[in-house]
């Protein structure tokens, strides 16, 4: 009866050590599982992070394209004034002097 109970109790620790392998093989996969999500999500904050900077690059470019574009305009629409003017006055621009006090 005695070899009986220590077989028993021979064949709970051995089962018991068993399911703690096995917790502790599953415990590994899941840090491992959720390093691959950690990796994934910070690759992916990277990857929006680049794609922000991206988007303010071209924001940039068309604030510069409309500065430009503006810059250009007024200066066809000087151009324009200046014909129309030398049309106008057959040739003559008149320039104001300004006083200083």
């Amino acid at each position: 009866m005695l070899y009986y109970h220590n077989s028993n109790l021979t064949n709970e620790i051995n089962h018991i050590k068993d399911e703690t392998v096995l917790y502790h093989q599953m415990e590994k996969d899941c840090h491992a599982n959720r390093g691959l999500e950690v990796s994934k999500i910070s690759s992916n904050i990277k990857q929006e992070e680049r794609d922000i900077i991206g988007l303010e690059l071209d924001i940039d470019i068309m604030k510069q394209l409309m500065v430009n574009l503006m810059h250009k305009l007024q200066s066809e629409i000087f151009l324009a004034e200046l014909e129309s003017s030398r049309a106008a006055g057959a040739g003559k621009l008149e320039f104001k002097r300004f006083k200083r006090n």
